[in-house]
C-alpha cells in the first residue's frame, strides 16, 4: 500500500522529469543557429576615377584599358536577428581570371561575422590584358553556424570590359625640298655669284642709232648723186 508521502514523492517526480525534459527542449529550440550569409562583389575603376559598381552583368560591365588600376570590394552580410546566429568561420576564394595581376588584397580569412553584421574585403588589380573583351570575376565564401548544423557558402561575380584604344598613326613627314646652287664665279676658295645686270634697252637703242645714221647716210649720198 503506497502511502500519501510516497504518491506525494512520485508526482513530484514525474513533475521534476516533465519540467527538465521542457527545459532541455527549450534551450534546444532557443540555442537553433541560423546564419544567414550573402556575398555581394562591386568593382571600382581607380585610374579612370569610375564609381563602386556592382557590375554583375555585361550590360553593367565597367570600362577599363590595359594598364589601368582595378579594387574589387567583396561583402559578406549576415543578415540573421537571432542571439545565436553568428557566421564562424567564414572564408573568401577569388582567384583571379586571365587578364588580371594581383597588386595587394585583404586577408580572406574574415572569422565570425555578428548577426546585422556586414564584413568587407578589398582586391587591387591591374589590367594586364592586350585585347579587347569582357573579363568575369567570381568571389565565393564559406562559412557554417555556432552548432556547425547549418552551413554557408554562396559566390557573386563583377564585369569589367577592357577596350582597347586604336593607335594614331604617326604622319608621314615630307623633307624640304633641297635648294639648286646658284652657278657663281670660283676665285681661290670662295665662289661670287654673277651679278645680275638689270635690263635696261641699252642694246635696242644703239640699234636703233646704227640703223639712223645709215640712212641718213644713204639720203646724203642719193641727193649729192642728183646735184651731178
Amino acid at each position: 500500500m503506497i502511502t500519501m508521502n510516497q504518491t506525494s514523492a512520485r508526482r513530484l517526480t514525474q513533475a521534476g522529469v516533465a519540467m527538465g525534459t521542457l527545459a532541455v527542449l527549450g534551450v534546444g529550440l532557443a540555442g537553433a543557429c541560423h546564419p544567414q550569409g550573402v556575398i555581394t562583389k562591386d568593382v571600382q575603376n581607380l585610374t579612370t576615377g569610375s564609381a563602386l559598381s556592382k557590375a554583375d552583368t555585361l550590360g553593367t560591365a565597367v570600362m577599363a584599358r590595359p594598364g589601368d588600376t582595378l579594387v574589387y570590394t567583396v561583402s559578406i552580410s549576415n543578415l540573421a536577428t537571432g542571439n545565436q546566429d553568428q557566421l564562424i568561420n567564414t572564408a573568401i576564394t577569388d582567384a583571379l581570371p586571365a587578364g588580371l595581376t594581383l597588386v595587394k588584397t585583404d586577408s580572406y580569412n574574415v572569422g565570425t561575422i555578428q548577426m546585422k553584421q556586414t564584413a568587407k574585403r578589398t582586391i587591387t588589380v591591374k589590367v594586364s590584358a592586350t585585347t579587347a573583351g569582357a573579363i568575369k570575376n567570381t568571389a565565393c565564401f564559406t562559412g557554417d553556424s555556432v552548432d556547425h548544423k547549418v552551413p554557408q557558402r554562396g559566390c557573386d561575380v563583377a564585369y569589367v570590359n577592357v577596350v582597347v584604344p586604336t593607335p594614331t598613326p604617326t604622319p608621314t613627314h615630307t623633307p624640304d625640298p633641297t635648294p639648286t646652287p646658284t652657278p657663281g664665279v670660283t676665285l681661290g676658295t670662295s665662289t661670287v655669284a654673277p651679278a645680275i645686270l638689270p635690263v635696261t634697252g641699252a642694246g635696242d637703242a644703239s640699234a636703233i642709232i646704227g640703223l639712223t645714221a645709215m640712212i641718213g647716210t644713204a639720203t646724203a649720198y642719193i641727193k649729192s648723186r642728183r646735184r651731178k
